[in-house]
């Protein structure tokens, strides 16, 4: 085959093809992410969460993810953890003294 054969048919084969393709587009909307939640866990509740994902061999946020789909589909489960008075741990960062 020659180059001038070469050619034709690359030529050919470019007329084949649309003369202009459409320009890319962004896609319209908003863009999706995972939102972050940032939850601090006193001493018992964090080692419980790491035991137990150890045991069963997931991750820790998977676990979590889990709960909130148990709670999601379970409204008297739901209510039960809205009325509790969980403990919230304390900060810990500089204690200031109260004065006298």
């Amino acid at each position: 085959m020659s180059a001038g054969d070469r050619i034709s048919r690359a030529a050919k084969a470019a007329s084949d093809r649309p003369a202009d393709p459409s320009p890319f587009r962004r896609p319209t909307g908003r863009a999706t992410y995972p939102h972050r939640l940032s939850v601090d866990l006193d001493p018992e509740r964090y080692n419980w969460l790491r035991r137990a994902a150890w045991e069963k061999r997931v991750a820790a946020n998977d676990l979590i993810r889990a709960a909130l789909d148990l709670l999601a589909n379970d409204p008297a489960a739901l209510d039960a953890a809205a009325e509790r008075q969980p403990q919230r741990p304390r900060a810990r960062g500089r204690q200031t003294q109260q004065p006298n």
